[in-house]
């Protein structure tokens, strides 16, 4: 049974990283007929692929592989859903609130953010594009996230940043802030008060993972 467990795995973090849906979707429902726990196959199956294909974007692979391999996970995903809520085997590594700021429609690398965050073990509260300013501090009210992960691919809209960090400040929230995007810099991050910084969407996952550890 463990190998047959392991190889049905395999298979699936395989069938991630090849972007294969249909057989994402086959081999997903297959480890659930075979009993393999529902965290097990995200964890071990369709998360590990997808981080281990994270880990190449920019390398090997560019935008649309890894969107593709996204839309692969998210249809497995789909399908343990029902019974990751049925077991309560959920072990979340914490609450993310996640967007892109206003007056800004540039969503692909927040896309990427979000599956590999999903993938990580957070929650994720996606806001999308052209979040209002005060949009993102009720939702971390709402949710009583550990993280606020801002986005900005404008200079324009960049600047935004820094009202919503010193708002998040002014009001003495617990919350560790994040920022990334084209223009934003280690420098800009540091200068605005946030607490990471990352340049691509796997450094932001595993700077998010540092944050809660």
């Amino acid at each position: 049974m463990e190998n047959k467990k392991e190889e049905i795995l395999k298979k699936l973090r395989e069938s991630v990283k090849n972007y294969d849906i249909e057989a994402v979707i086959e081999i997903t429902k297959d480890a659930l007929k075979e009993g393999i726990d529902a965290q097990i196959v995200l964890n071990e199956g369709l998360a590990r692929g997808f981080i281990e294909l994270g880990d190449l974007y920019e390398k090997e692979i560019f935008a649309p592989e890894l969107m593709a391999s996204a839309d692969a996970f998210n249809e497995g995903l789909n399908i343990l859903k029902p019974q990751l809520i049925k077991e309560k085997a959920e072990k979340k590594k914490g609450v993310v609130v996640l967007g892109v700021m206003e007056g800004d429609i540039h969503d692909l690398g927040k896309e990427f953010v979000k599956y590999l965050l999903i993938a990580q073990g957070f929650v994720v509260h996606d806001l999308g594009y052209d979040v209002k300013l005060g949009r993102f501090i009720e939702e971390v009210k709402k949710t009583n996230a550990d993280i606020l992960a801002m986005s900005a691919l404008m200079t324009s809209t960049m600047v935004k940043m820094k009202k919503v960090i010193e708002d998040v400040h002014k009001q003495n929230l617990d919350i560790k802030i994040m920022v990334g995007g084209g223009p934003v810099t280690e420098e800009v991050a540091k200068l605005y008060g946030a607490d990471g910084w990352a340049r691509t969407a796997p450094e932001a996952a595993k700077k998010a993972l540092e944050l809660v550890s």
